[in-house]
């Protein structure tokens, strides 16, 4: 994880890296007609070119060479290679910039003067607009132009074989892995996140965090699971006092008040605080792969498989906005890397390939990944356990709106409230 910035006058850019501090005290500032600036959290990651007047929120696998990103940036074939990015790169007196398609890494425009730069939103002057994921933007004292935006290639025709899907499962968490010596994992006790560990475990010291109130069913799922497949857990046991403190500084972190979001980004915030380790691995995108919301049965149901696929690649698309930039900045506040292996290119690539029809029946959701946890010999505790959305399963929406109740306010109220307090 790196924190990303760009202004007109080095002081600026100081000041917005200086606003992104938790993602990386180790600072750059590139001087020249737009300065840029760029921190990083671990030294030895090759983040910055200064002669290509390049600087990275990412990698790119199996080389970890800006000069790669550079030439795929000179010849417009930036979908080609295996990386997930948010780049600024410098030519003249204008800037290139851009995302990977899955929206891995974030990048914002600020248009409060002269236009800037930052990995997050908060640390620019409103109003505020982010690179769109897939998305090559050329910026200037002219404007903003658009060099190219990739989209997804949907298969017309789709497997119904599930193809090389663990393979490139097993490749997108080992890749991720590769020169780490220890790493957290938020886990839960379900199959997403018990995959992970089971792979992970092997790879490198792995330690799984999970955090919840203290009745909640994440706790007793995790606990039994990580028990049985030998996983060193370190559980995060909530009060409702303790809940209630966490509130407002989720908000802060995530940029939100939105109910959904600050109660799924409380038990990751909560687990960030806990673990000691600069990486964590999250299963964030494996329900919208695998069918795993209750939308996607009802879609099924009402329309079809052809309706369904097409929730699914919404649900893909979309999952930028929705999750990745939340879990992105709820542990980067704590100053933890994000990594997210369900979200590789060739990942959702190879998922979507594969019909609907391997992936939910009547009894389960995701039933092809819980075939392949079987596989991987995870436990039936974890391979057969329902969906129980993470501020369920952590029972923080539960709380939430007990804490907002003696209040005297609905819960959307009480969180909008705090949401501007903040402001």
């Amino acid at each position: 994880m790196s924190g990303l910035a760009a202004a007109k006058t080095k002081k600026r850019v100081k000041d917005l890296l200086e606003a992104q501090e938790h993602r990386g005290k180790n600072k750059t500032v590139l001087p020249g007609s737009t300065n840029l600036g760029h921190s990083k959290l671990v030294e030895h990651k090759k983040q910055v070119d200064e002669q290509q007047e390049l600087i990275l929120d990412g990698k790119i696998y199996h080389s970890n060479d800006l000069k790669d990103l550079a030439k795929a940036i000179e010849t417009n074939s930036l979908n080609e290679i295996d990386a997930e990015y948010a780049f600024i790169k410098r030519k003249k007196d204008k800037l290139v910039i851009g995302r990977d398609l899955a929206g891995s890494r974030p990048l914002w425009i600020g248009f409060s003067k002269e236009y800037e730069l930052a990995s997050e939103a908060k640390a620019l002057e409103n109003p505020v607009k982010p690179v769109l994921p897939g998305e090559t933007l050329e910026v200037s004292e002219q404007g903003i132009k658009v060099l190219n935006r990739v989209h997804w290639q949907k298969p017309k025709e789709l497997k119904k074989k599930r193809g090389k899907l663990k393979e490139t499962l097993v490749e997108s968490i080992k890749k991720r892995a590769e020169g780490l010596e220890k790493a957290g994992l938020l886990f839960s006790g379900g199959v997403d996140s018990s995959i992970l560990a089971k792979v992970l475990k092997d790879e490198l010291n792995l330690t799984c965090y999970c955090a919840g109130y203290k009745d909640s069913p994440d706790l007793e799922y995790s606990e039994k699971v990580a028990e049985e497949l030998g996983l060193e857990l370190e559980k995060v046991s909530l009060t409702r006092k303790e809940i209630k403190e966490l509130i407002p500084e989720t908000i802060k972190a995530i940029e939100s008040g939105n109910v959904m979001k600050v109660g799924v980004a409380m038990p990751f915030l909560a687990c960030a605080k806990k673990a000691e380790e600069t990486t964590m691995f999250s299963g964030v995108g494996a329900e919208e792969l695998f069918a795993g919301y209750s939308r996607h049965k009802q879609k099924l149901e009402e329309s079809g498989w052809k309706a369904l696929q097409e929730e699914m690649w919404k649900g893909i698309e979309s999952a930028w906005q929705r999750d990745l930039y939340r879990d992105n900045l709820a542990l980067a506040s704590e100053s933890k890397e994000l990594e997210t292996p369900f979200m590789d290119k060739k990942m959702i690539e190879e998922s979507m390939k594969i019909h609907p029809s391997l992936k939910i029946n009547k009894n389960y959701k995701k039933k092809v990944l819980r075939d392949i946890a079987n596989e991987l010999n995870v436990p039936s505790t974890s391979s057969k356990r329902p969906k129980k959305a993470a501020q369920y399963g952590s029972r923080t929406d539960r709380e939430m709106r007990k804490i907002a109740k003696k209040e005297g306010e609905k819960v959307w109220d009480y969180l909008e409230s705090i949401e501007q307090s903040l402001q």
